[in-house]
Parts: structure tokens; sequence; C-alpha cells
């Protein structure tokens, strides 16, 4: 009879043992699964916030045409929407060679000069361009994409983005010039990231943005800088704003 309890009691121990050692590895087992659940990081947490931005680009404005009638010239919305004004009075003078507009000329003078000064070689290779040379660009652009098996407006439509149209463009008023060549490998240069941190000191900004494709219906053009002026530059720079972004925000201030 003794030892039949003492057996019994014994069981009951190893069982009591035995249960505490499965609970401490399902207990061990719950708090690695816990550590390996995905958190979002800062970065994917800006990315949010970077989503939520581009979810509003339907806020916008597209249509400029009233803010071009009134609007500093410098500040004029060129784009596949909006046409330059038919009374625009052109105001072209070269610089080494390149024709651009005449106001611009002093700042971005200065610009270059400065960055030769600090080793950074920079050169206009083009500036002001005629409609007709315009209208030559576009239509080569549609042809390469139909002779890519694309239809007629498929092909405008995807040429759009990459070329403007005669008047959508704002090369048709010399107030904004490409840099060192139209190469897509530009942005990985010293000469670019100097561009980055410096040309809104001289009115200067980046008109085609990578992160805003979607706003300026224009592909990443690393080497396309548009003049609108040192502090509005400054304001767009700080602000993370392309210029239809600007303007709309300047518009609902009016």
């Amino acid at each position: 009879m003794h030892r039949q309890k003492t057996k019994y009691f014994l069981t009951i121990a190893y069982l009591s043992f035995l249960i505490s050692i499965i609970s401490l590895i399902v207990l061990f087992l719950l708090l690695v699964s816990a550590n390996n659940i995905p958190h979002k990081s800062e970065s994917e947490s800006a990315g949010s916030k970077n989503v939520e931005i581009i979810d509003k680009k339907d806020l916008v404005k597209s249509d400029f045409t009233e803010w071009n009638n009134i609007c500093d010239w410098e500040l004029i919305v060129i784009n596949n929407q909006n046409e330059v004004p038919p009374d625009y009075k052109l105001n072209l003078k070269e610089y080494n060679n390149v024709l651009i507009d005449a106001r611009i000329r002093e700042s971005l003078g200065d610009m270059i000069n400065d960055a030769i000064l600090q080793n950074i070689k920079l050169w206009v290779s083009s500036g002001y361009r005629s409609l007709e040379k315009q209208g030559e660009l576009f239509s080569k652009k549609i042809n390469e994409y139909k002779n890519k098996v694309y239809t007629d407006a498929d092909s405008t439509n995807l040429a759009q983005g990459i070329i403007a149209k005669p008047g959508m463009s704002e090369h048709n008023i010399g107030i904004a010039v490409d840099l060192n060549g139209v190469k897509d490998d530009f942005c990985y240069s010293n000469e670019y990231q100097w561009l980055m941190e410096n040309s809104q000191n001289y009115g200067f900004i980046l008109r085609y943005d990578n992160n805003k494709q979607s706003i300026t219906g224009k592909i990443y053009e690393p080497w396309h800088f548009r003049y609108v002026g040192k502090e509005n530059a400054q304001k767009m720079k700080e602000n993370d704003l392309c210029l239809e972004e600007y303007i709309t925000f300047l518009c609902a201030e009016y």
C-alpha cells in the first residue's frame, strides 16, 4: 500500500514537471514568434506618408490658364496641359552660344561660375528651342514608338512623357536649360549632386523629379533645370514641391 502511494505521488510529480517543461517551451516559442513579427521601420513609415502624399495628387491643379495670365514671368506653368500663351513675348539672349531667356542669364552664369570655382564643371547643352524644332523632336519620338508597333494614340501619349508637344515645353520660352548633355547617368555625377545642393540658391529647380512623375507627366530628367527665382526655388526645395504643387499652393492663397 505504501509503495502504491509512493508510486502515485512520483507519477504526479513527474507529470507536473513534464507539464512545466512543455509550458516553458511553448512560452519560448511564442516569444520568438512575437519577435519575428515584422514591425514598420522608420523608412517604411516614411514610405506610408509618401503614399498619402501621392494619393493627394488629384488635388494638384491641372489647368493653369488663369494663373499664367496674372503670374510673374518666372512662375509660368508650361506642361502637357498648359501651352505657352499665344501673346507670350520672347526675351532671348545668348549665353555661351546658346539662346536662353535674357532674364535668367545672370543667375545661370553665376551658378555655373561658382560651380567651376568648386571644381564642378557645368555647361548648357540646350536652352531655347523653336516650335519647329520642338515639332521635329516630338514627331521623331512618336515614330520611334510606332516602329515598335504601338498604335498612333499610344505612340502620341508615350511620346508626351518624354518630349513635349510644340508650345508645351519650357524650352520654347527659354526659361529652362539642359545641362551637360541629355544623359540618364548624369544623376550619379558630382555635378548633379552639387546642383541638388545649390541650384535653388541661384533660382533654379530640378523640374522633372523622379518622385513627381505622376504630377509633372514627364519622365525623370536629371539634366533639366528650370528658373523660378531664388525665393521660390528655396521654398520649393525646403518643402519638396514640384512646380505644379507649388503653384497650386500659391493659387490657394489668392
